[in-house]
C-alpha cells in the first residue's frame, strides 16, 4: 500500500515498496472524543499500539550525505494491518457496532519529498494534496478478496502535516461484526512507520498478487478500492512497516458520541 521515497549520495530518487498500521496517543484522543452524557458510552479503538512508532518523514542523514532514515509515505491504494505486535487482525470489528472517527498520524515531509509523493499518486479530486478516507470490507469467502461495503468522505490532509488529526463522522458508519476497517488513500499520505519486527508488523494491499515489487510503473498503476460493492484481491502481503491509523466505534445500541475533531 505504499512506497517509500530515500535519496542516496547523489540525491537521486528510489523507490521501494514497504507497508501500512496503526498508532497515535489513543488516549488523548479517546479524552477528546468524550462519552455521551445520557449513555456513558465511549469509543473503542481499533489499531490500538503500546509505544507506538512514529511516522519516518522526512529523512535523516549523517554527515557524509547518507541516509539513515528515509522518508517513507503510502499511495494509491487500500490497505489494512493483518498483525500488530501479539494482536492479529486488529482492524476486524470485534462486534457490531458504529464507527464515529478515525485518525492517521502523520509525518511532516521537507517539500521536495511532498512534491514527489505529490507527483507519483496525484488524481484529478486531490491533485498533488495527500488524501485518505476509511472503508470497511467483507470478506467474499474467496482468500484475499474483499468487497467494500461501506465508506466514509475523503478528506484533504494537506493542512495537517506533523500532525494527529481526528475526523468525527458526522454520520456514523454501522459496521458488522468480522468487518475490516481498512485505510484508503486517492492520492498519499506520509503515516508510515518503518523498520519495524517482519513477524509482529504485516498488513495487505490492494494489489493483485504479482504486482507487489518496488517498481516505478506499479507505483503509477496502482488504484485504491473505492467503488461501493467492488470486490478485489488484496494480494499484496507486506512487513516491517505498519500505516498509523486509528478507529474509533461505538458498540452498537449504546448511544451516541459527541462531535469532535476535523
Amino acid at each position: 500500500m505504499g512506497t517509500e521515497v530515500t535519496q542516496d549520495r547523489n540525491r537521486s530518487w528510489r523507490l521501494a515498496f514497504v507497508c501500512v498500521a496503526a498508532a497515535l496517543g489513543v488516549g488523548i484522543v479517546i479524552a477528546l472524543l468524550g462519552t455521551d452524557g445520557a449513555t456513558g458510552a465511549k469509543p473503542e479503538v481499533l489499531g490500538q499500539i503500546k509505544g507506538a512508532p512514529k511516522p519516518a518523514c522526512p529523512s535523516v542523514e549523517d554527515s557524509d550525505g547518507n541516509v539513515t532514515r528515509p522518508c517513507s509515505a503510502t499511495g494509491s491504494m487500500t490497505g489494512f494491518p493483518t498483525r500488530i505486535g501479539n494482536k492479529r487482525n486488529p482492524f476486524v470489528m470485534p462486534t457490531n457496532g458504529k464507527i464515529v472517527a478515525w485518525s492517521v498520524d502523520l509525518s511532516k515531509p521537507k517539500k521536495s519529498e511532498r512534491d514527489f509523493f505529490g507527483t507519483l499518486f496525484q488524481d484529478k479530486t486531490f491533485g498533488t494534496a495527500p488524501s485518505a478516507r476509511i472503508s470497511v470490507l467483507r470478506s467474499t469467502g474467496k482468500t484475499n478478496f474483499f468487497k467494500l461495503s461501506k465508506k466514509s468522505p475523503a478528506v484533504d490532509l494537506s493542512g495537517n502535516y506533523g500532525q494527529k488529526p481526528v475526523f468525527t463522522l458526522d454520520k456514523p458508519i454501522s459496521a458488522k461484526k468480522g468487518t475490516i476497517v481498512a485505510l484508503t488513500e486517492p492520492t498519499w499520505i506520509p503515516a508510515l512507520a518503518l523498520g519495524l519486527n517482519a513477524k509482529r508488523n504485516q498488513w495487505r494491499g490492494s494489489r493483485p498478487a504479482g504486482k507487489c515489487s518496488d517498481s516505478r510503473k506499479n507505483a503509477r498503476t496502482a488504484s485504491p478500492q473505492e467503488r461501493l460493492n467492488s470486490k478485489r484481491e488484496y494480494g499484496c502481503k507486506f512487513t516491517t512497516s505498519l500505516p498509523l491509523y486509528n478507529i474509533f466505534y461505538i458498540t452498537s445500541g449504546s448511544g451516541r458520541t459527541q462531535r469532535l475533531g476535523a
